[in-house]
């Protein structure tokens, strides 16, 4: 099944399949063919994805993640947020379960859940050099987020076979070496992960 859009650039009503049912063998060519085309023409390297070094593959940022979902109509919700703590033990660990739907529908495409922990070695050795855990917590938290966003958006999109899950060390907290945006935005304004129809992104690898 197709629904009908128009080129922005042409003018031109073009049928796109329908996230979420079936399709047929044209239509997921389609369905890829776009794929590849909002990553080359949508997408700005540096901004919304970079290269893992001395590799070919190309890493997905948040903000890339988001304008992929935007182009098919999907917002991202915050179905649940698990958190346990042990302060005396340095521990923190959040679980964020978060679905992927069809705006204008209204239903599920995919659901899937984000952990992290300070447990990690990222964020170890953090406390281990005299950080606070619960000072850690917001970073903990947007990175389970993350992590879910990427794993449900990439299974709505149908977009697994496109990139590699491996992730980089930004994905731990780090701070990109291409001006630090990302380690800044992370330290800085918070989003609420709680709202339902927020949009959220997280990173892949293509390969």
């Amino acid at each position: 099944m197709t629904t009908i859009a128009v080129d922005s650039e042409t003018g031109e009503v073009v049928n796109v399949p329908v996230l979420g049912r079936l399709m047929t063998v044209e239509q997921m060519k389609e369905h890829q063919a776009r794929l590849r085309q909002i990553l080359d023409e949508v997408l700005i390297n540096k901004q919304d994805y970079d290269f893992v070094p001395n590799t070919t593959k190309r890493t997905l940022t948040k903000d890339g993640i988001e304008k992929m979902l935007l182009c098919f109509g999907c917002g991202i919700r915050v179905k649940d947020v698990k958190i346990a703590t042990d302060f005396q033990a340095n521990y923190i660990s959040y679980t964020v379960i978060v679905q992927i739907v069809d705006v204008e529908r209204e239903c599920i495409l995919a659901e899937k859940a984000g952990q992290c922990s300070t447990r990690e070695k990222f964020h170890f050795n953090k406390i281990k050099n005299g950080g606070e855990p619960y000072d850690l917590a917001n970073t903990i938290l947007q990175v389970a987020t993350k992590r879910a966003v990427l794993m449900a958006g990439l299974s709505a999109l149908a977009a697994g076979g496109l990139f590699d899950t491996d992730e980089q060390p930004e994905a731990y907290g780090g701070q990109r070496q291409q001006g630090q945006q990302g380690g800044q935005r992370q330290q800085g304004g918070q989003r609420n992960y709680g709202a339902t129809n927020g949009q959220y992104g997280g990173r892949a690898s293509r390969a």
